[in-house]
């Protein structure tokens, strides 16, 4: 019952101050508890957003229950608001870097789409240019080894790129995407759900987060469902009342909110990502490149007819 009188009271907070997202999480929770009729009725209210009537209907319903003590040590409920907030820093950084990601996924597949082909046949002709100048003892082996993984890694690139490849949706789905990836994210983060289900929600994530970069919605918004559908794992620190358990959590988030900073910083000064920030016309860029690249293959051809 402790449970339950605390979430009404978030819930009604809430609602005072508009905060939807903290409102849907309180009613997911809720949803799985065993409550009364008059809890119901308040849950009800909340889906038809009803509001006006809820506030009251919370407050007499918090009222019936005056007696009843819900104390908890101080300090727990300091270290659990502190792992709150770090948990919703991590979920906003995790974001974050998925939405860097995703941006330098599509420059990626729009440079093999202009120039995949021209820089695959390029390297194709220097490696047999190699192999060549090699067999006329021009060329050492330690050369053409670098020649021939030059290629190969172009080739595996290449087929990761092909896996990787987004889909394109409108302005207003890439608006629902964000949304949808967000409010999933938060449910199914590995690092803020109880620790029994750390493994399943870490399979889920990393569906999400392949589905988000990819730009796949629908898998996006499969995987949502699945998750409202499936609500028994989404408490994690709530429920822990051993001050030390709570103090080693929160060191844990601060590491991992620190990795993902550096992670951050790391694509933010990554060459693709500076290139996406300093290109006003890809298009244009693109064509320049693919002329150079052309120009180096004739250039390429003329040597190997000598």
């Amino acid at each position: 019952m402790k449970e339950i009188l605390k979430r009404l009271e978030m819930i009604k907070s809430a609602v005072s101050i508009g905060e939807d997202e903290i409102i849907s999480l309180q009613i997911v929770k809720l949803k799985t508890m065993s409550v009364d009729g008059d809890v119901q009725k308040i849950l009800e209210l909340v889906d038809d957003k009803s509001y006006e009537e809820v506030i009251s209907r919370i407050t007499e319903y918090i009222d019936k229950f005056s007696g009843m003590v819900l104390y908890e040590d101080s300090q727990v409920q300091g270290l659990k608001v502190e792992l709150s907030v770090l948990e919703k820093e991590l979920n906003s950084l995790s974001e974050k870097k998925n939405e860097y990601i995703s941006e330098i996924n599509a420059f990626n597949a729009e440079y093999y789409k202009h120039l995949g082909a021209i820089i695959e046949e390029i390297l194709r002709l220097k490696r047999e240019y190699a192999e060549r100048l090699f067999a006329k003892g021009e060329l050492n082996a330690d050369e053409l080894e670098d020649t021939k993984e030059q290629y190969e890694e172009f080739y595996k690139q290449a087929l990761s790129q092909a896996k990787e490849q987004p889909h394109i949706i409108s302005q207003e789905d890439e608006k629902k995407l964000k949304k949808l990836y967000k409010k999933a994210s938060r449910l199914t983060h590995p690092d803020v759900v109880a620790d029994e289900f750390k493994a399943k929600a870490a399979e889920i994530f990393n569906k999400l987060n392949h589905a988000y970069k990819t730009k796949d919605l629908d898998e996006v918004e499969r995987i949502l469902k699945g998750l409202e559908s499936d609500v028994s794992f989404f408490c994690g620190s709530e429920k822990i009342n051993d001050k030390e358990v709570l103090r080693e959590k929160s060191k844990i988030l601060r590491a991992k909110i620190q990795t993902l900073k550096d992670e951050i910083a790391s694509l933010k000064d990554s060459e693709t990502y500076q290139t996406i920030q300093n290109t006003k016309n890809l298009d244009k860029y693109f064509k320049n490149l693919k002329e150079e690249l052309e120009y180096e293959k004739r250039e390429l051809e003329r040597e190997m007819q000598k």
